[in-house]
């Protein structure tokens, strides 16, 4: 039997921790008249925790959660361990991700060419106040909401644009575009590039007026 676990184990109530070391702590889960026990690295226990919490979970549902979807698993305190690391690293990818995307955006906002984030669904994600300027410029009497009903168009296919800048990284490319506002069309000139580059359908393109 793995030294990490075991099945057989007098009544107890969930969570409790009747051994604990500087190197392992050892807990019970009970759900029914079903127990088991785990004895982790605190660390391990930590992360677990913390994914319960985000998910608004307590630990015992979900650490019975993941026991459930590996039934027949050999070691499950190592599949625990694995489970704990998984999450902590996504979750450092998550916020790394979103810690560029909002350095990007405040880049993008502070830039003094009118810009547009546009999605991979062609919905305008976001505008600074400089693409505002240009369409006041050329529209005075529109409104800052009169943005929402806007319409963005490449004169190339959003596919065609992100494909070329996925496999070409860190260039941009240009070409032209057209704005609807109500009955109006404003047309001219962008530099466009990947804004975002995640996974197909989360993609977005920024694009800058030149003209």
């Amino acid at each position: 039997m793995d030294r990490d676990q075991q099945t057989t184990l007098p009544a107890s109530d969930d969570a409790i921790a009747p051994v604990e070391t500087a190197e392992y702590q050892f807990r019970v889960f009970r759900r029914g008249e079903e127990r088991r026990a785990f004895r982790l690295e605190p660390v391990f226990w930590d992360l677990r925790e913390q994914a319960a919490a985000a998910k608004g979970l307590k630990l015992r549902g979900r650490w019975y959660s993941l026991i459930d979807q590996e039934p027949d698993a050999k070691n499950l305190a190592s599949s625990l361990r694995t489970a704990g690391a998984k999450w902590a690293s996504e979750r450092n990818a998550a916020l790394k991700d979103s810690a560029g995307t909002q350095n990007g955006l405040v880049l993008f906002h502070a830039c003094p060419s009118p810009g547009i984030v546009i999605g991979e669904d062609r919905r305008i994600v976001a505008f600074n106040i400089a693409m505002q300027s240009f369409i006041a410029s050329r529209r005075p009497h529109a409104l800052r909401s009169d943005m929402v009903d806007a319409r963005f168009a490449f004169e190339l296919p959003v596919g065609q644009i992100i494909k070329f800048l996925v496999e070409a990284p860190g260039k941009f490319m240009e070409c032209g575009f057209r704005i609807t506002l109500g009955g109006e069309a404003l047309t001219g000139r962008c530099r466009v590039c990947l804004y975002r580059d995640g996974s197909p359908g989360t993609r977005q393109l920024g694009a800058f007026i030149v003209t």
